[in-house]
């Protein structure tokens, strides 16, 4: 079963539609893009000229994916969420809702984007990352793998992550359950396996050694290392 019909004139007729897809009647989908088998796409969403839908990918309502994106495998977006241009999207990711994807991004697989979120241009994400809710990305940003970053975190542009870091919003028991998050500025390079507890901010162009845990402030251009991590010298 394919749903593309003679009455669907919003479906370009160089757009390919894979078998038992069932695409919503005002979907929009441009020319020259590939549906793949047993995908979904809901009301409103619009797909745009050049972008590759993988097999078994669901995308929900009035979503805007933009030219030469690629959405791999068993992908689950919600809705209200824009895909700028040739973003890459691995498979078996999940996007939560009113997502905004930059251009050049590279998000792996098994990643998850929680609601709200915003992905600044070029950035990458290895796979098993996850962004919670309302988290912020500047540009030309990475991260290896099994990264997770607390909800309302700011992470700035040209920041690198190793695998394995936290950004943690463990509430303050004296302060009740309120959750505090700061984040990273720009240009800093962080180690693997680094900690970032709550309330904390680490400033621009420093250099965190790997296994920190950091629980203090970091000043601009310094580099600090060790659990609790401590100041070393300046950059």
């Amino acid at each position: 079963m394919k749903s593309k019909s003679p009455a669907q004139s919003n479906i370009h007729k160089d757009a390919r539609i894979g078998k038992f897809s069932i695409i919503d009647k005002d979907v929009m989908i441009e020319d020259d893009v590939e549906i793949g088998n047993y995908c979904q796409i809901k009301s409103g969403s619009v797909i745009k000229k050049g972008s590759i839908i993988k097999n078994n990918v669901t995308i929900g309502y009035k979503n805007i994916i933009h030219a030469n994106c690629h959405i791999d495998s068993y992908c689950s977006i919600m809705d209200n969420n824009i895909f700028h241009s040739a973003t890459k999207i691995g498979s078996h990711t999940i996007i939560g809702n009113n997502v905004t994807i930059k251009s050049f991004n590279n998000i792996g697989v098994y990643c998850i984007l929680r609601d709200d979120v915003v992905v600044g241009e070029s950035c990458k994400l290895t796979a098993y990352c996850e962004l919670r809710n309302k988290v912020i990305l500047g540009d030309n940003t990475s991260f290896g793998s099994r990264c997770t970053i607390s909800a309302n975190a700011v992470i700035g542009s040209n920041v690198t992550i190793k695998y394995g870091f936290v950004l943690t919003d463990t509430p303050n028991l004296l302060n009740g359950e309120h959750k505090e998050v700061d984040g990273i500025q720009d240009g800093t390079f962080i180690g693997a396996n680094v900690t970032l507890m709550p309330g904390f901010k680490i400033g621009k162009n420093c250099i965190i050694g790997a296994c920190s845990q950091v629980r203090s402030n970091v000043p601009d251009n310094e580099i600090w290392y060790g659990s609790p991590a401590r100041f070393h010298k300046k950059m």
